[in-house]
């Protein structure tokens, strides 16, 4: 058998597996909600979430901007 068939056929098999994970513990938190660290399972998180005020966008843009000047700046540093 070819590598690459080799390699689909894993990505296959593994993509299977974690869809049956994904179930077992969807099944796993409807039974015991209490499992999740904030007590909810994940479904109920996004309906209870509140919309982000203009300041926090604020807030988040500006610290995403300092994030991407420290990369910009730590890349264009010469390496050794």
């Amino acid at each position: 058998m070819v590598h690459s068939e080799l390699l689909r056929l894993a990505r296959l098999g593994a993509l299977a597996r974690l869809e049956a994970i994904d179930r077992e513990i969807l099944t796993l938190l409807r039974h015991f909600p209490g499992l999740r660290a904030d007590g909810h399972a994940p479904h109920d998180r996004a309906a209870t979430r509140r919309p982000l005020s203009d300041a926090g966008k604020r807030a988040i843009r500006k610290a995403q901007k300092r994030r991407w000047a420290v990369w910009r700046r730590d890349r264009a540093r010469p390496r050794r």
